[in-house]
């Protein structure tokens, strides 16, 4: 490790509270089960949880790290909540603090701006009465003519995966996704084409029970690991 005195260390986590604007206290705090984490293209860390979601800024500065008190999120989604307002979990549930069950984050370029484009994926694990899986949304910070901030995406109507529950979902270099199903394998999704390619049990994955996904850009072309119920595999070629 070159800059052995370089590095990103954090006990940071955006919070919502339970039907109520969080105070001061931790009265209600619902927070944790993050399942998603990516990084920005400034080395910000994007996080996905089961109640909220954030963009953590990287600091440098060892002091001005821990100086910077409440100055921590350049995006902090799910407290203070009214329905679908901007403080949104990234999808509109209900009320503060209910279940969004965010299952990953992940960023690509956005064609039109070369800003970040952050994309949330939705999948249920527990099975609460109150779980619901809401599906692919993608967040532009500064919207360019004709885009919004939020764009919401049906896993089966507009991705066309063959179940609702996204598992897990990472980005390609050449922008495409890829999302797992808990009992479907794996889509291929280019969001600017809308062209799909489905990889199922057999035919390059050893189950279709899906439960994680990582990309290692260390190796030429980047290899696409996929843990399964049958046993992991990665893949270095992809369908196009």
């Amino acid at each position: 490790m070159t800059h052995n005195r370089i590095w990103m260390s954090d006990h940071l986590h955006a919070q919502t509270c339970y039907h109520h604007p969080c105070g001061t206290g931790e009265s209600d705090l619902r927070l944790g089960d993050w399942r998603g984490l990516a990084f920005a293209s400034n080395g910000d860390l994007w996080t996905a949880g089961r109640w909220a979601a954030g963009e953590i800024i990287y600091t440098a500065d060892n002091s001005v790290w821990f100086n910077r008190g409440g100055n921590s999120f350049a995006h902090a989604m799910g407290d203070p909540y009214t329905y679908c307002d901007g403080g949104r979990p990234v999808f509109c549930v209900p009320q503060e603090g209910d279940f969004v069950n965010l299952s990953a984050v992940t960023v690509t370029k956005d064609p039109k701006t070369g800003q970040d484009k952050v994309w949330f994926s939705s999948g249920i694990i527990y099975g609460d009465a109150a779980d619901v899986n809401y599906g692919v949304a993608a967040f532009l910070a500064h919207p360019g003519a004709g885009d919004q901030v939020w764009t919401y995406f049906d896993p089966i109507r507009d991705i066309g995966m063959a179940e609702e529950n996204v598992r897990d979902m990472l980005a390609l270099p050449d922008g495409r996704l890829v999302l797992a199903g808990p009992t479907t394998g794996l889509t291929i999704w280019d969001p600017v084409k809308n062209t799909r390619v489905s990889i199922r049990a057999g035919g390059g994955i050893p189950s279709d029970e899906v439960h994680r996904l990582e990309l290692d850009t260390m190796v030429d072309p980047p290899a696409l690991h996929v843990a399964t119920a049958g046993g992991a595999t990665v893949l270095r070629q992809l369908p196009k």
